[in-house]
């Protein structure tokens, strides 16, 4: 029986993981003060319809699509009767677990209208959108232009007589694309269109823009919009596609927190443009996206750790043949589901890190972010998407199953990677960044570390702490930017053209997952200590096996250099085991201080109590559609008649 394995579990953990939970609530909803948990926690208790259900694993996608919609209900009126700030309706939205428009209203819409609307705009429409008196969608993105600004073709031409803007998708690439709830629930978009005044382009702005009607739910005149149809994952969020043909807006419907057109005609323009706002807004979406994705990483993780807990497999134990050793106490397991454990804590650390920077950010500061940002967004999805799969391997056999929860985890979050931009453009885009600052001598934290001189050899006295650890990351980036800059001086001498698209553009790559390496260690490293001394020990051992598996990675760049010797290599080896062996007891305890609750995690492999078994066959007996009938229609109709018995 496996009642009682996880409690066993429990109680040999290091640390008190109850008192860990409310430390680690800050750094996954950063916005809300620690009086407010349980307050918030005793709300969802007495709203359980806020939650999903297991049926989401059988349902069809209609009848999906309407429990969706009485969530969002549901979910509007609790907003109603109850006083909650922006990062306190985000802990809520997110207990859905699923990406639906009702999130994208709350997540991009209204952020977009506060950051670029004026006062005036603001006071008007900020009421009813909070209210979910219309529901609003972003579309930016065009069918042949990704959320690249300058090659935008939607326009938005002033027409002085009428005192209105004519938006038109001129041609079929300019088709607004993938708008997250277009397709069947928005009502009112923001609208990312080519200003044209007097024929002449203005540029980017973001325009108001009314798509269904209110009162019918219907296309306005000139609006066709429609859902994308089948994507992986996603289900319940309906991305669509608009095309505009003379979509007429009152000139006021132009946010013009930072530009406006007058009656007369006239652009009136401050610092920082529209483009600029447009630009940091995306920014921090970026950030917001890296730090969302995490979540489903640590759903895939505590299901994994708990059912490794449970799981038992071969009789290996030599003082007892009869008994069957526990999933996690194999090395290869370990090694799957610590190593996804420390990227975990360490990007969440360092997204907690990046999002306090941005926001108290200058202008000026802001292109080293965006490299930043862009080499976060990149790295963390593609570590969350392979890493659930990791989990979902580890699993064995059961991990196959929906009712594990580990595909649905996995269809959901891949799509992260192209959400903002596909990740190997925002690499080619962050490369170019960092190339740029180098080029031009910017003063910069990157450009710095780029120039600095390492020391000839690193001692290895203390290759378990976080300041040789910092070194060694420091001198793979500082020797990846010299070799970098070495390049691109040959290749401009020779005349080379179009360097950085056709030439330099992997080793240029290579520099932005160097520099997001270092930035992440430091923000680790600097979080611990602000942790009580009784979980440090823990939380270091999670530290080391991040850094020395990043540093080993690129050991190649120090053995060249003769930066460290190959003994040291095999000592942060070893050093790494160790680690690993450490966290043996404490694994279930780092995984549940996240605090999942069992209704978001809707999965039987990890449930809290380990009734993994019954519970399956419970499910698989009694769940499936398929097994609602003796024999199915299908082989009655068409594959009995072939029996010649």
């Amino acid at each position: 029986m496996a009642l009682g394995v996880l409690d066993r579990e429990r109680k040999n953990c290091s640390f008190n993981a109850e008192e860990f939970k409310p430390l680690l609530f800050h750094h996954l909803y950063p916005g809300i003060a620690e009086s407010r948990r349980d307050y918030l926690k005793k709300i969802l208790e007495q709203e359980p319809d806020l939650y999903p259900s297991l049926t989401r694993y059988t349902e069809e996608k209609p009848a999906r699509f309407n429990n969706m919609y009485k969530y969002g209900r549901k979910t509007q009126d609790l907003f109603n009767r109850t006083e909650l700030n922006d990062a306190e309706k985000h802990y809520i939205l997110s207990k859905y677990n699923e990406q639906n428009p009702f999130m994208m209203h709350y997540h991009m819409f209204i952020p977009a209208l506060k950051l670029l609307a004026s006062q005036q705009q603001k006071n008007k429409i900020l009421p009813l959108a909070e209210k979910l008196q219309f529901i609003g969608c972003y579309a930016q993105t065009e069918l042949g232009h990704g959320p690249y600004n300058r090659v935008i073709e939607t326009t938005a031409e002033f027409d002085q007589q009428s005192q209105e803007f004519i938006l038109n998708t001129p041609t079929q690439r300019s088709y607004k694309w993938w708008g997250a709830g277009m397709g069947l629930t928005a009502t009112h978009t923001i609208i990312i269109a080519r200003l044209i005044l007097n024929k002449k382009d203005l540029g980017i702005h973001s325009f108001f823009v009314p798509i269904r009607s209110i009162a019918t739910h219907e296309p306005l005149p000139g609006v066709f919009v429609k859902d994308l149809g089948p994507k992986i994952g996603n289900t319940v969020n309906d991305f669509g596609f608009l095309k505009l043909n003379n979509v007429r807006i009152p000139r006021q419907n132009l946010l013009s927190r930072y530009s406006e057109v007058s009656e007369t005609g006239d652009y009136h323009g401050i610092e920082p443009k529209d483009h600029k706002m447009i630009f940091k807004f995306l920014v921090g979406r970026r950030i917001i996206i890296s730090r969302e994705c995490i979540l489903p990483l640590i759903m895939g993780l505590t299901i994994a750790i708990r059912y490794s807990c449970v799981r038992k497999q071969f009789r290996t134990y030599a003082n007892d043949p009869t008994r069957e050793r526990p999933l996690i106490e194999y090395q290869m397991q370990q090694v799957k589901l610590f190593s996804l454990l420390a990227e975990a804590y360490a990007m969440l650390f360092a997204s907690t890190q990046l999002l306090s920077i941005y926001q108290s950010s200058t202008d000026n500061e802001l292109f080293e972010i965006n490299a930043l940002s862009m080499s976060y967004k990149a790295y963390f999805t593609e570590v969350v998407a392979s890493g659930i799969e990791t989990c979902r391997q580890a699993c064995g056999g059961h991990g196959f199953s929906n009712f594990s929860g580990l595909p649905f985890l996995y269809t959901t979050s891949v799509i992260s990677k192209s959400f903002e931009g596909e990740n190997a453009v925002l690499l080619a885009n962050s490369a170019k960044i960092l190339v740029h600052l180098m080029e031009r001598k910017e003063n910069s934290e990157f450009t710095q570390i780029a120039n600095e001189k390492i020391a000839s050899i690193l001692i290895d006295d203390n290759i378990g702490t976080p300041q040789f650890h910092s070194a060694c990351l420091k001198a793979i980036l500082n020797l990846s930017a010299k070799e970098v800059q070495k390049k691109l001086k040959e290749l401009k001498n020779n005349n080379e053209k179009d360097i950085e698209n056709k030439k330099l553009q992997i080793a240029a790559i290579n520099l932005v997952k160097y520099f997001g390496n270092y930035h992440m260690h430091e923000a680790f490293a600097m979080w611990i200590e602000t942790f009580p001394t009784q979980f440090r020990p823990a939380l270091d051992a999670l530290r080391q096996i991040f850094a020395l598996s990043r540093i080993l990675k690129s050991m190649w760049l120090l053995l060249k250099n003769q930066v460290i010797s190959q003994e040291t290599i095999e000592n942060m080896r070893k050093m790494r085991e160790t680690a690993m062996r450490r966290l043996r007891n404490d694994a279930i305890g780092l995984i549940e201080a996240f605090d999942i609750e069992e209704s978001v995690l809707l999965s039987v492999l990890g449930r809290k109590d380990g009734e993994v078994y019954e519970t399956l066959y419970k499910l698989s007996k009694d769940m499936n559609p398929i097994n609602t009938q003796p024999i199915f229609p299908g082989i009655k109709q068409l594959i009995k008649p072939l029996s010649k018995l």
